[in-house]
């Protein structure tokens, strides 16, 4: 079964344009450093006896989760931290990080946690400024293997069912940011009343009737694609969606951060936060780029249209893209 799509021809006259985007960097060793990295201070800690380990993995983007997953396990379980070790640098990496529109955490990004709660004894390392993948491995003595993976199930949990991405407006460029979106009132949008109600069915009313798509096999996925008029226009719709998507996850992107692993990223990110609303501005960007350069540049339109073609990986994902440029990108999608 297709994904359905839609075209919709812009001429409106309020919008305002752009979101704010930021980069991530970073590098990843092998697992074997994760036991090796202080081993002294380490043996010291936890004896001579045999070690074993647990490991929770999530993408590079949640690195900042899990960090706060882990600090909120801990708080809950009552472990206490005896000494902290730096990992990949000489101290411990720690960062002020967003966890709401306006909520700030101090959390540890990069280190290695001594931690004790009277009856057992673990080394927990965070190593969650990579570009990779984000981890948090926990070690202790082979007795404690139960304890250990008690542990790691209980930050995966946390993760799972606290994800404070989810339901919030947030941008992606390979990094996640709250945004605040600048309110735009849906009745002030200037649309012939056919399209405007159209627009607004086909993407937040697919979502808000979610059960009842589901109910009858029919899977919860449509791309929208807003063409034509000035860019501020498509733009004030967008943001008009935005506050009309109410408890409703919305990810902001631009075209031009959607390289190959980006585009995957992208809706592995919305899958997991799923039913969501994916806006992807100015998409004639990467059709020019396949037209105009080479195949690994035009590679991210590549991967976005397989990505969008997959119907039972993507369900409970509606796409608004825009364009200024339908030629072009017309000449990379259908040719």
């Amino acid at each position: 079964m297709s994904m359905e799509r839609y075209v919709f021809t812009v001429s409106a006259d309020k919008g305002k344009r752009g979101y704010g985007m930021a980069g991530i960097g970073g590098r990843i060793t092998g697992s074997g450093e994760l036991v090796l990295k202080n081993k002294a201070d380490i043996i010291s800690f936890l004896g001579t006896r045999r070690i074993t380990s647990e490991t929770v993995v999530l993408p590079a983007y949640y690195g900042e989760l899990l960090a706060w997953a882990l600090k909120h396990y801990m708080e809950r379980k009552y472990w206490q931290v005896v000494r902290v070790l730096g990992y990949r640098y000489s101290e411990p990496a720690y960062a002020n990080i967003n966890t709401d529109y306006h909520k700030n955490e101090e959390l540890l990004l990069d280190g290695q946690l001594l931690i004790d709660n009277g009856d057992h004894r673990l080394v927990v390392t965070v190593d969650a400024k990579v570009c990779s993948k984000s981890l948090v491995r926990i070690e202790g003595s082979t007795n404690k293997k139960r304890e250990i993976k008690e542990f790691a199930d209980g930050i995966k949990t946390i993760v799972e069912k606290e994800n404070y991405y989810r339901n919030k407006k947030i941008t992606f460029n390979g990094r996640i940011q709250f945004t605040d979106i600048c309110d735009e009132a849906w009745g002030n949008i200037n649309l012939a009343p056919a399209i405007k109600e159209q627009i607004k069915v086909s993407t937040i009313g697919l979502i808000d009737k979610g059960d009842v798509w589901t109910k009858n096999g029919m899977p919860l996925k449509r791309c929208i694609l807003l063409t034509g008029g000035a860019d501020k226009d498509k733009t004030s719709i967008c943001q008009a969606l935005l506050t009309e998507a109410v408890g409703i996850t919305c990810i902001i992107t631009n075209a031009r951060d959607l390289d190959y692993d980006c585009a995957a990223q992208l809706y592995h990110l919305a899958r997991d936060l799923s039913p969501c609303i994916v806006f992807i501005e100015d998409i004639d960007r990467m059709g020019q780029n396949r037209i105009k350069s080479d195949y690994y540049k035009g590679s991210g339109l590549i991967s976005l249209l397989t990505l969008l073609g997959n119907v039972e990986e993507h369900e409970g994902i509606v796409t608004v893209a825009t364009t200024s440029c339908s030629d072009a990108l017309g000449k990379a999608i259908f040719c």
